[in-house]
């Protein structure tokens, strides 16, 4: 059986006319044979998935492109789909948006690799955008995108078989196997703009093994990012200029001034660890029963005297503003979450929030405990982080539910 029509299914738009979308399945059906089936008939008002994907979705159609969300294809979702401006019934690139904790586990990369070789074999171009490198390096994602589909508006639209061309015959011409037209001879070529479609089942000469043509793009996260925000903790080591023992009135002085110093250095800093970077610059391995209190009470000084502000177990300069959160530095060991300001620790989480619209609260956390050098997501660091969260929420710094939450600027 032939099918002969004057335009292609790829010429139809999605429509909500069912008899229209019909015809187009059956065009494409008969064009690109049983695969096109894998499609899904999928509503065409659906809507993304994520933050994330709205946001790649705005720029998209700020370009001029129709992009559907949310395209079924196989079982799978393809978070957008970017419809060809040739043929606006059929597509031109399939784009994944993979937020912050994407492929974090073997059997998420087991999956995709899965989930790739289907799509390919369907005949999608797939790009990817990964949300961590859209969030914090905009232009150059953004630009990577353009190329990307500005290379795939290009090429034709997609179909379901990669081009292969056929061995040369005499006296016939090159065609592909994915054009099933006949050469044009009689009747057919006096019908001026006619397609004609052999479906399914007619013969065809046999095809020689081909490889899939379809491009796969993975885009490259710069792993060291230049967070404004963000700085590595430095700690201070000092060695105390004085003979007397560090708690006697005799050493008052020299401890005054070493304190100053690692709280300008380190502030805002715990008690506990300032107590350590004390004793430590008197060769003392651990702090007894007077040398923490003296220590304590050289510090209350400090504060009495106005260069150093305090509040509650944490010191710092008097008038700073936590402006940044401080990672682990090279060769350090990761502070405790009880020694990191809950200033420093509400603005770490904001911001990652920020990079990465959408995550979930448990996501969040892990994030944060990536860039404080945590390996593990222990009780006592989950218990506090989800009272940092609270806060923020409170604030109205932080909105959503637990499994979508985002930043609020």
């Amino acid at each position: 059986m032939e099918v002969v029509a004057s335009f292609r299914g790829g010429n139809l738009p999605d429509s909500p006319n069912e008899s229209v979308l019909h015809l187009k399945r059956y065009l494409e059906y008969a064009e690109s044979g049983p695969s096109v089936l894998a499609q899904e008939l999928g509503p065409s008002d659906a809507e993304p998935d994520s933050p994330f994907e709205e946001s790649v979705l705005e720029v998209l159609r700020g370009w001029g492109y129709q992009v559907q969300p949310q395209v079924g294809v196989a079982g799978y979702r393809i978070d957008l789909g970017l419809r060809h401006p040739a043929l606006p019934g059929s597509y031109a690139l399939g784009i994944e948006c993979d937020g912050a904790m994407y492929h974090s586990s073997k059997a998420a990369r087991d999956r995709d690799r899965l989930r790739e070789q289907v799509l390919n074999g369907l005949g999608w171009r797939l790009y990817r955008i990964w949300g961590t490198d859209w969030y914090r390096g905009r232009t150059a994602a953004e630009a990577r995108l353009r190329e990307a589909v500005e290379r795939a508006v290009a090429q034709e639209p997609l179909s379901p078989a990669s081009p292969v061309v056929l061995p040369r015959q005499s006296g016939a011409a090159d065609r592909r196997v994915d054009d099933p037209r006949p050469p044009r001879s009689g009747r057919a070529d006096a019908d001026d703009g006619a397609q004609s479609l052999s479906l399914p089942g007619t013969p065809v000469p046999p095809v020689p093994p081909t490889q899939w043509g379809v491009e796969y793009e993975r885009v490259p996260v710069d792993t060291q990012v230049r967070r404004e925000w963000s700085v590595p903790y430095e700690t201070k080591w000092i060695s105390a200029a004085s003979v007397h023992e560090i708690h006697t009135p005799e050493a008052k002085p020299a401890l005054r001034k070493v304190l100053a110093e690692i709280i300008e250095a380190e502030g805002p800093i715990h008690v506990d660890l300032l107590v350590q970077r004390a004793r430590e610059s008197w060769g003392l391995s651990k702090a007894g029963s007077r040398v923490r209190p003296a220590i304590v009470q050289v510090a209350q000084a400090l504060v009495r005297s106005g260069t150093v502000s305090s509040e509650g177990s944490f010191y710092d300069v008097a008038g700073r503003t936590v402006c940044t959160a401080r990672r682990l530095g090279e060769g350090q060991t990761a502070r405790k979450v009880q020694h990191i300001a809950p200033a420093e620790r509400t603005l770490a989480l904001w911001e990652l929030a920020a990079e990465c619209p959408g995550m979930s609260d448990e996501e969040l956390m892990k994030q944060a405990c990536e860039f404080f050098g945590w390996r593990r997501l222990g009780s006592d660091i989950r218990a506090t982080l989800i009272t940092d969260i609270a806060e923020l929420q409170r604030l109205h710094l932080l909105e959503g539910a637990p499994n979508r939450i985002t930043a609020v600027r």
